[in-house]
């Protein structure tokens, strides 16, 4: 058996046992560091040393056969437990659904990151399975790495015998999360990337219209226009999207996929309502791309009306690169194109106040988007003509 090691960061000092945050409470969400944190942004009906047990019990199950699997499917050969040295788990982030873990595990002369998303709360435990069979089922239908691969799924038992639902999945190296901040000019906030190695730093404009427009091409490449089935329940906020800056641009990932449904249920389509729902759900995800919080947790914010082209030109992209894969006609995504662009302000103003009813009347984000709705329908307007 490796050694087990548990901690928050690789560097800082270690969590064991003896430690008094062994016993301290789970946050159950990244609110519990804000100066507004109270006791309800705790679990204490759970603690760190409740969480690392867990863990380590799911980890070390058929002698540690999940962990062995991972590793041998990227070196192509068989790995046995004997073959890891070392197996290190950091509590990194505190979601609403789940609290995932950075794993390192050192075997072969190397180490091997992964991720575990954890599932202490109910609403995490109730979605965990479906989340885990979504990434499972579009890496199938759509072999290109947009989404993090998953290994397997189960349960891990705390020493007290409680039992919280995780799953295994690819760490993905030198991706961060990104956010909006505010800047010197209130009405252009800028953004801000996460970068835990480097120290988080501003991104140029052209780097935020570069990533939003990635973002728009992997919800697009999702896209199933035949079923209407979409990626549904995603925020920036949440910090779903990730980026990986390099000296020759951006990647974008997109980290979790909470829902994948139908946007509308529609019996023996023809082209027109395709077409349609096509629309409809562009129009939702050039408001949605826009959104995010201050900082990830504060006031709602929005990115400015410019992106809007990048955003547009990225859901073509999308669209067009999957055509062949949904077994569409070639000249699919420029019939796509050619309906979007008959379509201006008057036809898109209705389309885009419904998806603004979408959100309820107590929402931060419905009062915003009812005072930007106007503006972004005349921009989305002129960026579908000039596509």
């Amino acid at each position: 058996m490796p050694l087990f090691t548990f901690g928050l960061n690789p560097g800082d000092p270690p969590i064991n046992s003896d430690c008094a945050q062994w016993l301290a409470p789970l946050p159950s969400s990244r609110h519990a560091f804000s100066q507004s944190a109270t006791n309800n942004d705790f679990n204490i009906q759970v603690t760190y040393g409740d969480y690392f047990s867990a863990v380590h019990h799911f980890l070390a199950q058929d002698n540690l056969a999940l962990l062995c699997g991972a590793i041998g499917q990227h070196m192509e050969r068989s790995i046995s437990a004997a073959d890891l040295d070392q197996v290190a788990v950091y509590l990194v982030k505190h979601g609403a659904f789940y609290h995932p873990s950075y794993i390192k595990v050192q075997a072969c002369g190397r180490w091997w990151p992964f991720v575990l998303n954890v599932a202490v709360s109910s609403s995490g435990q109730r979605l965990l399975g479906r989340e885990f069979h979504n990434l499972n089922r579009l890496t199938r239908e759509l072999d290109v790495p947009l989404w993090p691969l998953v290994f397997g799924q189960g349960c891990g038992r705390t020493n007290g015998g409680r039992q919280f639902p995780m799953f295994l999945g690819q760490w993905l190296s030198g991706y961060y999360e990104f956010h909006l901040t505010a800047g010197p000019d209130q009405d252009h906030p800028q953004v801000v990337l996460w970068d835990v190695d480097q120290g988080r730093r501003l991104l140029k404009d052209w780097q935020v219209q570069d990533l939003l427009q990635q973002a728009a091409y992997i919800l697009a490449y999702a896209y199933n226009p035949l079923t209407f089935e979409a990626i549904l329940n995603w925020h920036h906020a949440a910090g779903d999207f990730v980026v990986n800056p390099d000296e020759d641009g951006l990647g974008v990932r997109l980290i979790t996929v909470r829902k994948y449904a139908p946007t509308i249920l529609l019996a023996n389509p023809d082209v027109a309502e395709l077409l349609e729902a096509l629309l409809i759900y562009l129009v939702d995800i050039s408001l949605r791309l826009r959104l995010d919080r201050l900082d990830g947790t504060n006031q709602i914010a929005c990115h400015p009306p410019e992106v809007i082209p990048a955003i547009c030109q990225g859901f073509l992209q999308g669209l067009h690169v999957a055509a062949a894969l949904r077994g569409l006609p070639e000249d699919f995504a420029l019939t796509v194109k050619e309906f979007f662009a008959l379509h201006g302000s008057p036809e898109l103003m209705p389309i885009a106040r419904s998806v603004v009813m979408k959100y309820a009347p107590d929402t931060d984000e419905r009062p915003l988007l009812q005072a930007t709705v106007e503006g972004h329908v005349s921009e989305l307007a002129k960026a579908l003509i000039d596509e």
